[in-house]
Protein backbone atom coordinates (compact mmCIF):
# COMPACT_ATOMS: atom_id res chain seq x y z
CA UNK A 1 0.00 0.00 0.00
CA UNK A 2 2.73 2.05 0.67
CA UNK A 3 4.06 1.92 -3.32
CA UNK A 4 0.47 3.33 -3.99
CA UNK A 5 0.29 5.99 -1.70
CA UNK A 6 4.38 7.02 -3.46
CA UNK A 7 2.30 6.86 -6.85
CA UNK A 8 -0.64 9.60 -5.56
CA UNK A 9 2.26 12.09 -3.95
CA UNK A 10 4.14 11.82 -6.95
CA UNK A 11 1.01 12.46 -8.78
CA UNK A 12 -0.09 15.41 -6.89
CA UNK A 13 3.73 16.93 -6.87
CA UNK A 14 3.96 16.85 -10.90
CA UNK A 15 1.91 20.02 -11.94
CA UNK A 16 3.85 21.03 -15.23
CA UNK A 17 1.17 23.43 -16.16
CA UNK A 18 1.66 23.33 -19.71
CA UNK A 19 5.47 23.90 -19.59
CA UNK A 20 7.64 21.90 -21.62
CA UNK A 21 10.43 21.44 -19.40
CA UNK A 22 12.65 19.14 -19.21
CA UNK A 23 12.52 17.99 -15.66
CA UNK A 24 8.72 17.41 -15.71
CA UNK A 25 8.90 15.20 -19.32
CA UNK A 26 11.33 13.09 -16.85
CA UNK A 27 8.85 13.21 -13.94
CA UNK A 28 6.06 12.56 -16.41
CA UNK A 29 8.20 9.73 -17.55
CA UNK A 30 8.62 8.45 -14.24
CA UNK A 31 4.73 8.67 -13.13
CA UNK A 32 4.17 6.62 -15.90
CA UNK A 33 6.57 4.19 -15.66
CA UNK A 34 5.51 3.48 -11.57
CA UNK A 35 1.65 3.45 -13.40
CA UNK A 36 2.57 0.45 -15.70
CA UNK A 37 4.05 -1.56 -12.61
CA UNK A 38 1.35 -0.95 -10.47
CA UNK A 39 -1.32 -2.15 -13.23
CA UNK A 40 1.18 -5.53 -14.02
CA UNK A 41 1.60 -6.14 -10.18
CA UNK A 42 -2.53 -5.39 -9.73
CA UNK A 43 -2.55 -8.41 -12.82
CA UNK A 44 -0.28 -11.26 -11.77
CA UNK A 45 -2.70 -10.84 -7.66
CA UNK A 46 -5.50 -11.23 -10.12
CA UNK A 47 -3.97 -14.15 -12.27
CA UNK A 48 -2.86 -15.51 -8.78
CA UNK A 49 -6.12 -14.91 -6.95
CA UNK A 50 -7.65 -17.13 -10.03
CA UNK A 51 -4.89 -20.21 -9.82
CA UNK A 52 -5.12 -20.24 -5.99
CA UNK A 53 -9.19 -20.51 -6.05
CA UNK A 54 -9.35 -22.83 -8.49
CA UNK A 55 -6.69 -25.24 -6.81
CA UNK A 56 -8.60 -25.27 -3.84
CA UNK A 57 -11.79 -26.29 -5.45
CA UNK A 58 -10.26 -29.25 -6.55
CA UNK A 59 -12.31 -31.98 -7.13
CA UNK A 60 -15.87 -33.09 -5.68
CA UNK A 61 -18.01 -35.95 -5.93
CA UNK A 62 -21.54 -36.47 -5.50
CA UNK A 63 -22.76 -40.13 -5.67
CA UNK A 64 -27.00 -39.94 -5.38
CA UNK A 65 -28.85 -42.75 -4.16
CA UNK A 66 -29.08 -45.93 -6.85
CA UNK A 67 -32.91 -46.40 -8.29
CA UNK A 68 -34.41 -50.44 -9.15
CA UNK A 69 -33.43 -53.35 -7.33
CA UNK A 70 -31.12 -52.64 -4.83
CA UNK A 71 -30.22 -56.70 -4.44
CA UNK A 72 -28.28 -56.84 -7.20
CA UNK A 73 -26.29 -53.15 -6.34
CA UNK A 74 -23.43 -55.54 -4.90
CA UNK A 75 -23.67 -58.55 -6.94
CA UNK A 76 -21.09 -60.39 -9.48
CA UNK A 77 -21.86 -62.98 -11.89
CA UNK A 78 -20.36 -65.45 -9.92
CA UNK A 79 -22.20 -64.59 -6.36
CA UNK A 80 -25.42 -65.10 -8.86
CA UNK A 81 -24.50 -68.00 -9.92
CA UNK A 82 -23.90 -69.67 -6.22
CA UNK A 83 -27.13 -68.03 -5.19
CA UNK A 84 -29.25 -69.30 -7.82
CA UNK A 85 -27.34 -72.32 -9.54
CA UNK A 86 -28.61 -72.91 -13.47
CA UNK A 87 -30.50 -76.10 -13.78
CA UNK A 88 -31.97 -76.42 -10.40
CA UNK A 89 -33.18 -72.78 -9.37
CA UNK A 90 -36.80 -72.20 -10.59
CA UNK A 91 -38.62 -68.66 -11.21
CA UNK A 92 -40.28 -68.72 -7.80
CA UNK A 93 -36.76 -68.95 -5.91
CA UNK A 94 -35.39 -65.80 -8.10
CA UNK A 95 -39.05 -63.86 -7.29
CA UNK A 96 -38.14 -64.72 -3.71
CA UNK A 97 -34.76 -63.35 -3.30
CA UNK A 98 -35.08 -60.35 -5.41
CA UNK A 99 -38.86 -59.74 -5.97
CA UNK A 100 -40.64 -58.55 -8.98
CA UNK A 101 -38.52 -58.02 -12.45
CA UNK A 102 -37.91 -54.38 -13.56
CA UNK A 103 -39.19 -56.30 -17.19
CA UNK A 104 -39.62 -59.19 -18.62
CA UNK A 105 -39.24 -60.74 -22.17
CA UNK A 106 -39.85 -63.66 -24.32
CA UNK A 107 -37.71 -65.33 -26.91
CA UNK A 108 -36.67 -68.89 -28.48
CA UNK A 109 -38.80 -71.02 -26.12
CA UNK A 110 -37.18 -68.78 -22.92
CA UNK A 111 -38.67 -66.63 -20.64
CA UNK A 112 -36.33 -63.71 -19.67
CA UNK A 113 -36.34 -61.33 -16.49
CA UNK A 114 -34.17 -58.40 -16.05
CA UNK A 115 -33.50 -56.90 -12.91
CA UNK A 116 -31.70 -53.36 -12.83
CA UNK A 117 -29.85 -51.19 -10.43
CA UNK A 118 -28.60 -47.90 -11.70
CA UNK A 119 -26.31 -45.50 -9.48
CA UNK A 120 -25.78 -41.72 -10.60
CA UNK A 121 -22.86 -39.93 -9.63
CA UNK A 122 -20.66 -36.96 -10.82
CA UNK A 123 -17.10 -36.18 -10.38
CA UNK A 124 -16.94 -31.64 -9.96
CA UNK A 125 -13.83 -30.94 -12.30
CA UNK A 126 -13.13 -26.67 -11.70
CA UNK A 127 -17.01 -26.39 -11.90
CA UNK A 128 -18.18 -28.99 -14.64
CA UNK A 129 -19.96 -31.96 -13.26
CA UNK A 130 -18.55 -35.38 -15.37
CA UNK A 131 -21.05 -38.42 -14.78
CA UNK A 132 -19.16 -41.48 -13.55
CA UNK A 133 -22.49 -43.64 -12.63
CA UNK A 134 -22.93 -47.24 -13.29
CA UNK A 135 -25.84 -49.23 -14.59
CA UNK A 136 -26.32 -52.86 -13.66
CA UNK A 137 -28.43 -55.85 -15.06
CA UNK A 138 -29.24 -59.09 -14.02
CA UNK A 139 -30.86 -61.27 -16.74
CA UNK A 140 -32.08 -64.60 -15.82
CA UNK A 141 -33.20 -66.98 -18.44
CA UNK A 142 -35.99 -69.53 -17.92
CA UNK A 143 -37.27 -72.55 -19.34
CA UNK A 144 -40.83 -71.69 -21.28
CA UNK A 145 -41.77 -74.82 -20.20
CA UNK A 146 -41.21 -76.00 -17.12
CA UNK A 147 -39.55 -72.58 -15.44
CA UNK A 148 -36.28 -74.00 -14.61
CA UNK A 149 -33.82 -71.33 -14.60
CA UNK A 150 -31.08 -71.80 -17.73
CA UNK A 151 -28.29 -69.15 -17.43
CA UNK A 152 -28.15 -66.04 -15.76
CA UNK A 153 -26.11 -62.90 -17.31
CA UNK A 154 -24.94 -59.72 -15.18
CA UNK A 155 -23.30 -56.51 -16.45
CA UNK A 156 -22.02 -53.67 -15.54
CA UNK A 157 -22.15 -50.66 -17.57
CA UNK A 158 -20.26 -47.13 -16.92
CA UNK A 159 -22.54 -44.49 -17.76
Amino acid sequence: MRFLRVLSTMRARIRCGGSASAMCAVALKRLSRLQSIKRTFMFRIFVSGIALSLALSGCAVSVGSGTGVDKIADATQESLQKQFVPGVAKRGDVALELGAPSDKAAAGGLDIWNYRYTRDAAIGVMFVGIPIGSKKIASFYFDDADGVLKKIEYKVLQQ
